[in-house]
Parts: structure tokens; sequence; C-alpha cells
């Protein structure tokens, strides 16, 4: 259901696939969501090329100006650093900063998924769900993005939860924490509701 290989995450359910990696800057890069594909498929045709926004957007570091994060389909991204989309994550720091940079930290999956205190949420016994756990840090306001994925292979479901985790002395004012972000290529789609 949930396989890791070189930083490249993988969630299968019986009919569908969610494909995602980590970016040599540390981002979360969004590549598929959709049909199942096959293990071995070939999945790096699926990187986008990171095609230099500039001059209409903002360079993400002055050590590697080619990337753009408005030209990137992320998991998640914050407020100031270059990604004029809605943010999934917005806060002010003690100090009045507001620039969050989450970045890869580390990963775990394990059987289950853990309830969420005081929020309406899925439940899943150990057989019938496996968690992908995905830590991003902001080292410079000492702040964890703990990403959970909850992939329901028999009933075709992924669902996602997001917790902020301050590690600083400081408390911060959290303005907005969106349990997804889905950026999604802006044609060849289909979006369907209820």
């Amino acid at each position: 259901m949930i396989s890791c290989h070189e930083k490249l995450f993988k969630l299968d359910t019986d009919r569908s696939t969610y494909l995602f990696r980590v970016m040599d800057s540390g981002h979360l890069e969004h590549l598929y969501y959709g049909a199942s594909l096959r293990d071995g498929s070939g999945f790096e045709a699926l990187y986008q090329p990171h095609a230099n926004g500039l001059p209409y957007t903002v360079a993400y570091s002055q050590q590697d100006v080619s990337l753009c994060l408005d030209t990137v389909c992320l998991e998640t991204s914050g407020v100031g650093k270059g990604d004029f989309r809605e943010p999934m994550v917005s806060l002010w720091a003690a100090d009045t900063s507001f620039t969050t940079d989450f970045l890869y930290g580390s990963h775990r999956i394990y059987a289950g998924k853990p309830s969420l205190a005081s929020l309406p949420a899925s439940y899943g016994r150990d057989e019938d769900c496996q968690t992908l756990e995905v830590t991003l840090r902001d080292d410079v306001l000492a702040l964890e993005l703990v990403l959970n994925y909850h992939v329901f292979a028999r009933h075709d479901v992924i669902a996602r939860s997001a917790r902020l985790v301050n590690r600083a002395a400081e408390a911060v004012h959290l303005q907005r924490l969106m349990s997804l972000q889905l950026d999604v290529p802006d044609k060849d789609y289909s979006l369907v509701t209820f």
C-alpha cells in the first residue's frame, strides 16, 4: 500500500496511486494522483522540469535561482518563499515574522491510523489502513509540520491530516492550517465533487 524508494513515496489503493517525492531542496513535490501505476513504471518521467519563472516569479534562493516554488506542484507551502498560491500554513511568529519554509526531516510508515483528539476523523484497524507520517521542519522558527497520509486500500481512499508542533520557547499565532494542499496541473484533468 505505501512504499518509499529514494525519497519517492508511492501510496496505492486497489484502484489508484498517489505519488510525491522529496526534491533536492527538501520540499515535497506532488507528482501524480490517478489510476493505479505498477511499480517500475519509470516514475522519473513524471518529474516536472522546474522552469525558471524569472523575472515573473521569485527564485527560492540565491544558491539555486532555477528553482521557483510558484512553478512547482507542491504537497505543502507557506508564505514568503516564492509560492504565491493559497498557502496551506499561515502564521505569525513571536518576532512578527511570517515566512515559513518547511523542509523534509523524516518519515515513518506504520499499520493502522491514530485517532485525532477532539476532531471527527476516519478510523481504521491495522489490517484496514496503513499510515505514512512525514515530518517537515522549519529550523528558523523551530516548527515541525507533520503530514499523515492514511491509505485505506480496499476502500480506495487516501485521507490526510496535518499537525503543527512548536519546538520554540515563544508562542506562534496560527492563522491557517489546512489538512491538505493539492497542486494540480492547469489543464487535462477532471475534478469531480459530491
